[in-house]
């Protein structure tokens, strides 16, 4: 997979992106891997498997912290091997906190 410099277009003051990350992502940790991110970045949103074997996640925050949150996923942890990273600007959510769904 080739690695793109992340630039972010969002106008909104709090924009949120949806992820849907391919590869090799479930049951390496990546879903814990994005919750340990969110949280150092003060970022809102949440993780969960889907049935596919991929990983959605939704994160809300500044542009500058969302920019430095997608370099982390486009990586993962150690043991992922990512095929393709979708990402959607979708609309905010009113939520505290990041959490990780099952």
């Amino acid at each position: 997979m080739e690695y793109l410099a992340v630039s972010i277009v969002l106008t909104s003051p709090m924009p949120r992106i949806k992820f849907i990350i391919r590869g090799d992502v479930q049951g390496v940790g990546f879903r814990h891997f994005a919750r340990l991110e969110a949280e150092r970045l003060s970022i809102t949103g949440y993780a969960k498997n889907r049935i596919d074997g991929s990983v959605d996640i939704e994160a809300q925050g500044e542009k500058i912290v969302l920019e430095e949150f997608t370099r982390s996923i486009y990586i993962g942890p150690r043991q992922s091997i990512i095929t393709e990273v979708l990402i959607t600007d979708i609309h905010e959510k009113n939520e505290t906190g990041f959490r990780v769904s099952f």
